[in-house]
């Protein structure tokens, strides 16, 4: 998470955040500002303008037809055929599929090749989640990765007392002072959006004299290396971080490096379950 400031410069319900830098210019994932709400705002409006039940059906119809591993060609006639729907509305669908970067498109003589994007797994993945809550009680998700150095700065916000004191009461363990980070396999970027099927502890946002910091969700796992299986441990996710989907921090009450005697680039897989 990335501590930010708020400064009010109209009024105080219209604050803008402005981001603070470290000397180093780098920071952990783990601090962070609640008052963004009108860039979420913007940010939601820019990438999913458009795209509603109609379009994710069509995002699944292109999968199906292979268009999640490679290209694939499509015409408007026979999409619009299998969608029940006019060519003019099978082109529309997938104007703004392109348009919300969930899908690419490339016009060729004969169609278009078609494939979608990682936005795009990403949503289906997400939407495959959302069923897994209804029909399964026991939903799970295991992810690989390799363990990283991460820039250190995770100990301090983690023993701060405003998120100190919810991670003893609501996960039942003081968290070691850092983070065990980890660089997701791509098939495991691919397969994190199934944790929205787990339900999580919640770590509510805070505030002091100088700075206000947001939620973050914890979501209960296992930890598995060459020497053995931890747990407790939760994975803790930021409401809003800067860190790309590959990456994953892990908290659990003892330094995890030293109890599985891991090491940068050891492999280990985190099963994620409620």
């Amino acid at each position: 998470m990335y501590p930010v400031e708020t400064v009010r410069r109209a009024s105080a319900t219209n604050p803008v955040p402005v981001f603070l830098h470290s000397k180093s210019g780098m920071h952990s994932t783990f601090g962070m500002l609640i008052r963004r709400e009108s860039l979420l705002q913007c940010m939601a409006e820019s990438t999913g303008q458009g795209v509603g039940r109609d379009e994710l059906a069509t995002l699944k119809l292109l999968a199906l037809d292979g268009a999640l591993d490679e290209s694939a060609k499509v015409s408007c006639a026979d999409l619009a055929e299998r969608l029940d729907a006019s060519n003019q509305t099978a082109s529309r669908r997938l104007q703004r599929l392109e348009d919300a970067g969930l899908l690419a498109r490339d016009i060729v003589s004969d169609g278009q090749e078609v494939e979608l994007t990682g936005d795009g797994e990403r949503r289906l993945q997400s939407e495959y989640a959302d069923y897994r809550r209804i029909f399964e009680s026991d939903a799970s998700v295991d992810l690989t990765g390799v363990v990283t150095s991460g820039m250190g700065e995770g100990r301090h916000y983690i023993t701060l007392p405003g998120y100190m004191e919810q991670f003893i009461e609501r996960l039942g363990y003081e968290p070691f002072a850092g983070t065990l980070n980890l660089e997701l396999t791509a098939e495991s970027v691919r397969k994190r959006a199934r944790m929205s099927a787990i339900e999580p502890v919640t770590i509510e946002g805070w505030e002091d004299d100088e700075r206000t910091y947001g939620p973050a969700y914890c979501y209960p796992a296992s930890i598995e290396g060459s020497d053995g299986e931890y747990e407790p441990a939760h994975v803790i996710a930021p409401e809003r971080t800067h860190h790309g989907e590959e990456q994953l921090e892990v908290i659990a009450p003892e330094k995890l490096r030293e109890v599985l005697e891991l090491a940068d680039g050891d492999e280990v897989i985190v099963h994620v379950s409620e």
